[in-house]
């Protein structure tokens, strides 16, 4: 009991903060298109053919690239594709920009850079930030990750504390008390936002964890965590890339009744090219990990990757970060996920406020 009220008052601060930037994360593809419809919004309808070359020329020819890009497809809230690339600033230090192109024009809609800002044009990667490292990058990462893991046992105790020693006490620690004081009102309600959502909550915090360290935990598990080598691409000479529609083509040929989410293009021809695609039966919405590596010279096909033929210990640890998000039960879990997130927040605030009536009374 003293080590939970302890552990949960000191954790806080970091639930309330992670708990409420996570709910909004779990819709921040719509609040992004809210707050930016010039670059993620289009009125015109859905075009028949998108000519991905043009479109991928006309971006870079904005941007200006000093290295790989990467074409994103349009996804859940976003109409526009989006031209990632790596380039620098003035002062020559590193970024990454993104042009927004309208598929039915393949006009360039505007631009922007990755960076933390509040701002419109900034707020949702201002709020990953703070969720993903507390804006201290990989030290911060760090603590997310080990807050993460105490805050599983947490829960878990939390859990233990709460199991009722029979039937008749698990209906009472399942209800909140009308008219009671406000100690027994915040009591009530820090057993039922604790035991309602429980599994839900445990998943995102161990879930969390993973995405903070995957490595280390596919190594513990087993799990290869080094890429495979590739067949090296045919030795190309400048300007002999194949057009981006044949890359993509060649991708999608490999799994039909998959959606390709993203195609990566090195700047050196050799390096292969690389499809994403999202297949049913993955558990995501918005980024597949099912890959095709494509010759950029020739479009010839050199390996691929169908996630799920993994061993189940790999497919498992592919779920995490779905299950994180929501996405994995689609608009269902999201909502659950939210819900979820607002309880977990409420846990903290709860338990703070029920350690200051007990100072204040004792």
């Amino acid at each position: 009991m003293v080590a939970h009220r302890w552990i949960g008052i000191g954790l806080a601060l970091y639930v309330v903060l992670l708990s409420l930037t996570g709910a909004l994360l779990v819709w921040h593809r719509e609040l992004d298109r809210a707050l930016n419809p010039v670059l993620l919004a289009t009125q015109a309808p859905a075009a028949q053919h998108v000519d991905l070359e043009r479109m991928w020329q006309a971006g870079r020819a904005v941007l200006q690239p000093t290295g790989a890009c990467s074409l994103y497809w349009p996804t859940r809230g976003m109409d526009t594709y989006g031209l990632s690339c790596e380039a620098r600033r003035a002062d020559g230090t590193r970024t990454f920009l993104t042009a927004y192109l309208d598929p039915a024009t393949t006009a360039v809609r505007g631009t922007r850079e990755w960076s933390m800002a509040v701002s419109r044009e900034h707020l949702t990667s201002t709020i990953y930030a703070l969720h993903s490292d507390l804006l201290l990058g990989d030290s911060g990462e760090m603590a997310v990750g080990i807050g993460g893991a105490v805050l599983c046992g947490t829960l878990l105790a939390g859990a233990i504390l709460w199991l009722p020693a029979s039937w008749r006490a698990l209906r009472e620690a399942l209800r909140i008390r009308r008219g009671a004081p406000l100690f027994r009102t915040l009591f009530d309600w820090h057993r039922v936002m604790g035991a309602y959502p429980f599994l839900v909550l445990l998943v995102l915090a161990a879930s969390g964890v993973y995405l903070v360290f995957p490595q280390a935990i596919r190594g513990g598990l087993g799990v290869a965590t080094e890429q495979p080598r590739l067949p090296r691409a045919s030795a190309a000479g400048p300007g002999a890339r194949a057009s981006v529609d044949s890359l993509a083509m060649a991708g999608q040929a490999v799994f039909p009744d998959g959606v390709i989410s993203a195609i990566d293009l090195p700047e050196t021809l050799t390096v292969p090219a690389t499809v994403h695609v999202l297949l049913p039966g993955t558990g995501r919405e918005v980024f597949g990990t099912s890959t095709v590596h494509v010759d950029q010279a020739t479009a010839r096909i050199l390996a691929s990757d169908d996630v799920r033929l993994r061993p189940p210990v790999a497919l498992a640890l592919e779920w995490q970060l779905p299950l994180h998000t929501g996405e994995a039960l689609g608009v269902p879990g999201r909502i659950v996920a939210t819900a979820a997130a607002l309880a977990l927040s409420g846990l903290a605030i709860s338990g703070v406020w029920m350690w200051l009536l007990r100072r204040r009374r004792d």
